[in-house]
């Protein structure tokens, strides 16, 4: 992926008369990020028929252990991934990146292309 990812914007989710997401279009070219507080919440929607699978990298700890989270998320899903505590081994060690590719490519990393990428939102939030 490119080095210029598409910042999502965090939303506050404590608040007694709620909250509505604010879901934006995912930019397969370039990647999402979203800052790692330690308590922050990924929030990925499918619309439609779109089916993707996800993937969330790691950076190896200091005993040189890592381990990417991939989520294949179903037509009509919405999936919650998070919090991330230690933010030191996800993405660059301030950024989570997350990435959308196509169903089952495995190592291959399809990318999107067409009607799906209109069907697939993300959102960031905590409390």
């Amino acid at each position: 992926m490119p080095s210029v990812r598409t910042q999502v914007a965090i939303t506050k989710f404590n608040t007694f008369a709620g909250v509505d997401i604010p879901f934006v279009t995912i930019d397969p070219t370039n990647g999402m990020q979203v800052n790692d507080t330690g308590r922050v919440l990924v929030v990925v929607e499918s619309t439609g028929t779109a089916t993707c699978d996800v993937l969330i990298t790691s950076k190896a700890d200091a005993a040189g252990r890592s381990g990417d989270v991939v989520q294949t998320i179903a037509a009509g899903a919405v999936h919650v991934f998070g919090p991330f505590p230690d933010s030191s081994i996800w993405g660059d060690g301030t950024n989570l990146f997350v990435d959308f590719y196509a169903p089952g490519g495995g190592a291959a990393k399809t990318p999107l292309t067409g009607q799906t990428l209109s069907q697939l939102k993300i959102a960031a939030g905590q409390a």
